[in-house]
């Protein structure tokens, strides 16, 4: 997500075989969690961010064969 995000984000996990079943954390920069949930692959997710402070942010998907970690910026 090299673009500021301003009311959404969207998260799609395709043909990932890492990320069969994972789990979704969304962590401010001080690694606070705001939003948790899960997913299985071939899933999308449009997550409201209109709530959260402008700044940077993570999101983490963790499976039980590994895990990855994407930043955003809230505009």
């Amino acid at each position: 997500m090299n673009q500021p995000q301003k009311d959404f984000i969207n998260v799609e996990i395709s043909g990932n075989p890492l990320l069969e079943k994972f789990n979704l954390e969304i962590s401010d920069v001080l690694g606070n969690s705001i939003i948790q949930g899960n997913g299985t692959s071939g899933s999308f997710r449009n997550i409201s961010i209109k709530e959260f402070s402008s700044g940077i942010y993570f999101v983490k998907l963790i499976s039980e064969k590994g895990f990855a970690v994407l930043k955003f910026v809230k505009e």
